[in-house]
């Protein structure tokens, strides 16, 4: 209704990126709806525009006959802009974090 507030989602169209369309299968929403709650929450909780980004992802062994496994102690390098370079390693779980990435393109590797 005119006046309410939503948290809308859209995305851009190939043909024109300035262009945002939303519709009824995104999460749109009103903010005083009970399912907006949890996207409050993530928006509120969001670094400052050009802040860098978190990147976390994990590593696993897949393989074919036995049951997928984490592989802890993997060195991660990531790869940022110019000559940034930042390494981490997967916890015992396989997982990773890296914080503070600056912006621009972004590679990894095992």
């Amino acid at each position: 209704m005119r006046g309410d507030r939503y948290i809308v989602y859209a995305y851009a169209t190939e043909k024109d990126p300035a262009v945002l369309l939303t519709g009824a299968c995104t999460r749109t929403t009103r903010v005083d709806s009970p399912g907006a709650a949890e996207d409050l929450k993530f928006l509120g909780n969001l670094p400052p525009a050009g802040s860098g980004a978190t990147i976390r992802g994990s590593v696993w062994a897949d393989l074919r006959d036995e049951k997928a496994t984490p592989l802890p102690d993997v060195t991660i390098t990531i790869r940022g802009s110019g000559d940034t370079r930042i390494a981490t390693k997967t916890d015992i779980d396989g997982a990773f974090t890296v914080t503070d990435c600056g912006p621009g393109n972004i590679e990894s590797s095992p």
